[in-house]
């Protein structure tokens, strides 16, 4: 398992080198692509989704940003908070990302059925709900 995620990775890293960013960076945007799609996220709630400490996560959105990915901006409920959200150029990064996948995604899935990809996916997110209830447990 932990071969075809290091090979998965490489893959999408090597797709992805013409936006000039890092693994981490690309995983960043295309999390954020996801759990913060129109009103941001506060910047502490994304350093928990990505399971890093705050300040990494400073680190990585003060890079982002200028790289002018993201933008931080104030919480309006909360004016101590930073919520970061995709710049135009950011969109416009997954938007590349997306056609970068979405080439791929065939070759990866060559030779493989579509009821089986829907058994694999059942199956690692009952492994996944399993991971879940173990580490709540902890």
């Amino acid at each position: 398992m932990n071969e075809i995620i290091r090979s998965r990775l490489k893959l999408w890293t090597h797709a992805f080198r013409g936006l000039g960013l890092t693994r981490a960076q690309w995983w960043c945007l295309g999390t954020l692509s996801l759990v913060g799609q129109d009103e941001g996220i506060i910047q502490t709630d994304f350093a928990k989704i990505m399971q890093v400490k705050k300040v990494s996560m400073g680190v990585m959105i003060d890079n982002l940003e200028a790289l002018g990915y993201v933008e931080r901006r104030i919480d309006p409920r909360d004016r101590r908070a930073w919520r970061i959200h995709l710049s135009p150029a950011g969109r416009t990064a997954i938007v590349h990302m997306l056609k970068a996948v979405e080439k791929r995604v065939p070759e990866l899935n060559a030779g493989i059925s579509e009821s089986e990809l829907e058994i694999f996916e059942r199956v690692l997110v009952k492994m996944r709900d399993n991971l879940d209830k173990i580490i709540d447990k902890q």
